[in-house]
């Protein structure tokens, strides 16, 4: 322990890094003061307050994919029960929730460790400071490095879960595996959309060995794919108190047609060695899933993109689409450098090296596209974001390695994401880059948190306050000035209000999520 608070220790690189990471900390929480509790936070917080008591059943329908992991966001709270044990809060949490946003950077910490780790394992010891930094101070990033959500730790559970996978196969230590097992055990507890891990294990072991890279080995896959499977059992059963493991499924009631199905079959009967409350979770996750938006029992409003609402399922193109104009042009640059030099810097030495991250890469992200139907927002791809700073770090380090002027353009396209970012700061929830160049119909080609989240009710009721002229719009279609969130222009079938603007151009935008209309009579009568 004594070797980390010595001036040796910190010389060089790793000084470097945690200028980096304070530099990154010291941005998100002047960002995060400028910004109300989004929609989410609340449920992720209350839930995490009723898993600390020991309390971890899915009692609400908005627990459905809340997470352990958030538990983080308590400590401010904890502490001051700690020192003040009669105290209790007047304001329903809100204070606690605020304080406990700041702590939630320690997943974003986690991330920008093990890339920084992996970075300089594969591509050399100054490899990692310009994909770090096109990683820190990434919009995205630094928006949900403080918020009281599971995306950035499911980011930094699937990066380690691959990192450590990696060392397995290069090492064959045991420790690797258990590492491994580990955090995919981790992973599933932070995130449903984890469990995809599983048929990824088997399809790319399966690609290995048809690749020459892996010996078919009976004994020892079986002896590791039953090591891998008692570790993911505790793992899960840990962060679940153990409570009501091995119930059979045919002692709950599911709500989805999944778990019904499976309920009624023969499976029914075999107990389920994990708790309930996971197994609730993922009931709940699907039932909504299958129950679709716009219903009374719904949990979210819909999937929009490009002027298009759909209340049941997603587009296979919305992260693509959505990342179009969520993404800095400068990591547009990047990634399509990458995709156009892919096959000639990185064919040497693929399986060994890159595949590591590239495979699980494209594997999520169709996972996200095609089979996620809660596309409500850019931030889901977090999960799959610091595999992409992977595949952006390969790029520049090969870069780096042919061309002289690499240098050059790669601090260009640094200072573009500062001056960009600068730009909207510090109203990064709705960061669109340059392509979206009309910011006050921004929310005609993506609404839901990818714009707002939420965030902005604060301000909105100060800018009403000073501006006595502009008011808030009704169901009735009268003239007047109106300024109304991104949100509400959403056409939901249940609380369609405000959706009437979306007729009429807006003149202008407040704070990037919030729009301005003035409809004169002359208007409504053309209708």
């Amino acid at each position: 322990m004594n070797q980390y608070l010595t001036r040796q220790y910190w010389k060089g690189q790793r000084l470097l890094l945690l200028v980096f990471l304070l530099a990154h900390t010291v941005v998100a929480a002047i960002h995060i003061s400028h910004q109300d509790l989004t929609f989410d936070e609340p449920d992720y917080y209350t839930y995490a307050v009723r898993w600390l008591q020991g309390k971890p059943e899915r009692t609400n329908k908005m627990y459905d994919s809340k997470t352990p992991f958030t538990v983080v966001a308590t400590i401010p709270r904890v502490v001051k029960q700690l020192l003040q044990p009669g105290y209790t809060a007047t304001d329903n949490g809100v204070a606690d929730m605020h304080a406990g946003r700041y702590f939630m950077v320690i997943y974003t910490i986690l991330v920008a460790l093990v890339l920084y780790k992996w970075i300089r394992h594969l591509f050399g010891p100054k490899a990692w400071i310009f994909p770090l930094l096109f990683f820190l101070f990434d919009p995205t990033v630094l928006s949900y490095s403080m918020i009281i959500t599971s995306d950035m730790a499911s980011g930094a559970c699937l990066l380690a879960t691959a990192y450590h996978l990696y060392l397995f196969y290069r090492t064959r230590r045991p420790r690797q595996f258990i590492s491994f097992s580990v955090w995919l055990g981790l992973g599933l507890v932070c995130k449903a959309s984890l469990l995809f891990f599983v048929p990824f294990l088997a399809l790319f072991t399966a690609a290995l060995m048809l690749a020459g890279q892996l010996r078919f080995n009976v004994l020892k896959l079986v002896k590791y794919t039953l090591l891998l499977a008692a570790i993911v059992i505790i793992v899960i059963n840990l962060a679940y108190y153990g409570k009501d493991t091995f119930q059979p499924l045919q002692a709950s009631e599911f709500r989805s047609a999944v778990f019904q199905k499976l309920s009624g079959s023969f499976l029914g009967a075999v107990p389920v060695p994990v708790p309930n409350s996971y197994i609730a979770g993922l009931d709940m996750l699907q039932y909504h899933g299958e129950l679709g938006a716009g219903q009374p029992g719904s949990t979210y409003p819909g999937v929009f993109l490009h002027g298009e609402a759909k209340y049941k399922g997603g587009f296979w193109y919305y992260y693509l689409y959505t990342g179009l104009f969520k993404l800095p042009v400068a990591i547009l640059v990047l990634v399509l450098a990458g995709l156009i030099s892919a096959i000639v810097l990185l064919r040497r030495h693929f399986i060994s090296t890159h595949a590591w991250y590239v495979f699980p890469l494209v594997f999520f992200f169709l996972v996200l596209s095609l089979l996620n139907p809660f596309q409500i927002g850019f931030r889901h791809i977090l999960l799959i974001y610091p595999l992409l700073v992977m595949c952006i770090a390969a790029v520049l380090a090969s870069g780096q390695r042919r061309y002289k002027w690499s240098g050059a353009v790669i601090m260009s396209l640094l200072a573009y994401i500062i001056v960009s970012l600068a730009a909207t700061f510090p109203h990064l929830f709705a960061y669109t880059n340059e392509l979206a160049f009309d910011k006050k119909n921004v929310f005609r080609e993506l609404n839901d948190a990818s714009i707002d989240y939420g965030q902005g009710r604060t301000a909105l009721n100060d800018f009403l306050q000073k501006n006595p002229g502009i008011k808030r719009p009704t169901g009735a279609h009268t003239p007047g000035r109106y300024i109304v969130t991104a949100s509400e222009l959403f056409d939901h079938p249940v609380d369609p209000d405000h959706s009437w603007l979306n007729a009429y151009p807006p003149v202008a935008h407040f704070q990037y999520s919030m729009f301005i209309f003035d409809i004169r009579p002359q208007d409504i009568k053309k209708e």
